[in-house]
């Protein structure tokens, strides 16, 4: 969450303008702040903080990992909770693929997976897959490892339908 100066998260209402380029934001952020006035959000992350700093809109929804990317942590930001905004499924995590004939590679490339990583990726690939979404659709999904289990969280929305509780 990054906003005008002064603006935090917490006291966010009705009619602020609020910009980002994802569907599954703009659900999601219509479920924790009804009656925010959802804007698109166009260009690169350069153009989005001019934009935001000439009063196009009052904050915006970007993803961190974007800041990070481009060396921009210092822009003031305010990472909202997954219980306020679920990431997409499986976002940030990385993956190899690697020639079935290549056992040399695969071997190196092992060495490398993180199984807990894998896990929860693929509770949220399995829930991308049951409920028909695609790279454009609003799903979110969050699975961690707990208590010898796996917690996880989903969200989704189908065109036309109205956003409910998780």
């Amino acid at each position: 969450f990054v906003a005008r100066p002064g603006l935090d998260w917490a006291v966010v209402k009705a009619g602020t303008r609020i910009a980002t380029s994802s569907l599954r934001r703009q659900l999601m952020l219509s479920a924790a702040k009804p009656g925010v006035t959802l804007l698109p959000l166009r260009g690169n992350v350069d153009t989005r903080l001019r934009k935001l700093a000439e009063g196009e809109y009052d904050a915006m929804v970007i993803a961190v990992a974007g800041l990070k990317r481009l060396g921009r942590v210092d822009v003031p930001h305010e990472p909202l909770d997954v219980k306020i905004m679920l990431p997409a499924p499986a976002q940030g995590a990385l993956a190899l693929e690697v020639k079935t004939s290549r056992h040399d590679i695969s071997q190196i490339v092992a060495q490398l997976d993180h199984q807990a990583t894998r896990r929860c990726v693929e509770f949220e690939r399995a829930f991308l897959g049951a409920v028909g979404g695609g790279c454009g659709s609003p799903v979110g999904a969050y699975a961690r490892l707990q208590a010898g289990g796996v917690l996880f969280e989903g969200f989704f929305a189908h065109e036309g339908e109205a956003v409910g509780k998780r």
